[in-house]
């Protein structure tokens, strides 16, 4: 049987989990979050991003996808973007909006400025919270899964990386998901 998003047989336990985003039982949470910049030096804003995730506390990087390189959705008249998805496992202080919080300050850390803009505009690094384990929430600040992940070959083909068997809350399999996509993929380049 597919492991479940948060429930992975070789590591980790699946929480019970209520709908305001927070966990109740102190275990291991499976975590998957995406890395993406086009501008200021994309490979090294990925690679400090993923570097300032690791020192967090009570969070471990258990695997890192490729990085893609990937056509801008949107706005095609902007450079192209680095894209890269990790498995994290955050231990029982943290709940989806706290992770949410530090990813959000790494982000502004690494000098990504939010100009009120919603879009496609070119970023130095884009930091998304994609699952939380198996929590569903609609927040004002927070969505899980992450609403557009299931659009977007740049966070699919990387999440398939490493976490191939994946099951999303709703049943849906990675593989699935993945395969009612249009996209191309040619060597490290995905085109959508």
């Amino acid at each position: 049987m597919p492991a479940l998003a948060g429930e992975y047989s070789y590591a980790f336990f699946m929480p019970d989990v209520d709908t305001t985003c927070h966990r109740t039982l102190a275990v291991m949470m499976d975590v998957f979050i995406s890395l993406g910049s086009n501008i200021d030096d994309p490979p090294r804003q990925l690679a400090a991003a993923l570097e300032a995730v690791k020192v967090l506390p009570d969070l471990h990087v258990l695997a890192a996808s490729p990085v893609y390189r990937t056509e801008p959705q949107g706005n095609k008249s902007q450079p192209w973007f680095h894209n890269q998805v990790a498995h994290l496992s955050c231990g029982p202080h943290w709940s989806a909006k706290t992770l949410l919080d530090d990813l959000l300050a790494i982000e502004v850390a690494l000098g990504r400025q939010r100009l009120g803009k919603k879009g496609f505009e070119p970023r130095c690094i884009d930091l998304d919270l994609l699952l939380f384990g198996t929590e569903l929430c609609e927040c004002i600040r927070l969505c899980l899964p992450h609403p557009r992940m299931f659009e977007r070959a740049f966070v699919l083909v990387p999440l398939h990386d490493i976490a191939s068997h994946l099951v999303f809350p709703d049943g849906r399999s990675l593989k699935t998901c993945l395969a009612a996509l249009s996209y191309r993929l040619q060597a490290d380049c995905i085109y959508q």
